[in-house]
């Protein structure tokens, strides 16, 4: 809404600003735009998985360009200002857009990209009108008109974009753990039923985090959650970015690699093995050491994914029986 009040503003401050004896209404349409382009930077962060330190001094610059605009009586003075506020931060808010709409495939960001671009051509457009300097008030004026569309741009780019994050944040959570933030049982199906029906070359790994009630009857649901939570990062920094990562709830996992061999993921197994059993994990001033059990299976001509998963954990069932902290391979039928 603030975006659609400044444009509607900026618009209207424009249309007088043309009658004589009211270009001092100029100010305030300038002084929009300074504070549209500092909102639209800290709306952007929202895009922003690292925070950047440049970003803070210019949010001092800005801050001092404002100011300035009390100290301005000139119509020029004020179209340097807004020159000087769009070739500082509007490429970092066009960088942070295509940032954004590339990791998130939001068309929202599209509108944000279109409300940038005007804003850049129209400070192109104001510095060719300061070297030319005629027809000033006209010119200027047309130049904060293109301000206010570009507002309306805005508002819809904004509430777009931040309507379509929601609503894939909430299909999200239909097949994501909340926990680990890997797949649920739900997201699982959906992904390896459609490799399975591509004819892709499937293999799973079940694992079972050995002793798990022990760590919750011992360090409480809390201490639980944390080694459910690191357990859950090892295995994923260790599969590939390809592989699809499961938790089936408690300390039950899967791990399905498209594309592999069996024996790609008795190797990937043992070394997620290793890496457990060699690592340790902090929770408060605990040292928390755990071990896991694998059972790898391959899916066979004709099978269905609940058969595969289920071999899978056969086969890990055989590796508890045997002691824990084992890789056992399911046999081909």
């Amino acid at each position: 809404m603030l975006f659609f009040v400044m444009g509607a503003a900026g618009f209207a401050l424009t249309w007088a600003s043309l009658d004589e004896g009211r270009g001092q209404l100029l100010f305030f349409a300038v002084l929009f735009y300074c504070i549209n382009i500092a909102t639209l930077l800290v709306a952007l962060q929202h895009y922003e998985r690292k925070t950047y330190q440049h970003n803070y001094l210019l949010y001092g610059f800005m801050t001092a360009l404002l100011a300035c605009l009390t100290l301005v009586k000139s119509i020029e003075g004020l179209v340097l200002i807004e020159v000087l506020v769009g070739l500082t931060l509007l490429p970092i808010a066009l960088r942070t857009v295509i940032g954004g709409y590339a990791q998130y495939k939001n068309y929202g960001i599209a509108l944000l990209g279109i409300a940038i671009l005007l804003q850049f051509s129209n400070t192109l457009f104001q510095i060719f009108w300061l070297l030319t300097l005629d027809n000033r008030l006209i010119v200027f004026a047309s130049s904060v008109f293109t301000q206010a569309v570009s507002f309306v741009f805005l508002g819809l780019g904004l509430t777009a974009s931040l309507l379509i994050d929601e609503q894939r944040k909430l299909a999200e959570l239909t097949v994501m753990d909340p926990l680990t933030e890997l797949y649920n049982r739900r997201g699982m199906t959906q992904i390896m039923n459609a490799d399975i029906d591509a004819n892709k070359s499937v293999n799973v790994i079940a694992i079972d985090i050995d002793h798990f009630k022990k760590v919750n009857d011992t360090y409480g649901h809390e201490g639980g959650d944390v080694v459910l939570t690191e357990f859950a990062r090892l295995v994923r920094s260790l599969a590939r970015s390809t592989d699809v990562c499961c938790r089936l709830g408690g300390e039950e996992f899967l791990l399905f690699a498209s594309d592999s061999s069996v024996s790609h993921c008795e190797k990937l197994a043992e070394r997620i093995r290793s890496c457990t059993e060699q690592s340790s994990i902090q929770y408060d001033n605990y040292n928390i050491s755990i071990t896991a059990s694998f059972g790898v299976a391959g899916l066979q001509t004709g099978e269905s994914l609940e058969s595969l998963i289920k071999r899978a954990d056969e086969a890990l069932y055989i590796a508890k029986q045997q002691g824990r902290n084992k890789v056992i391979v399911a046999p081909v039928s």
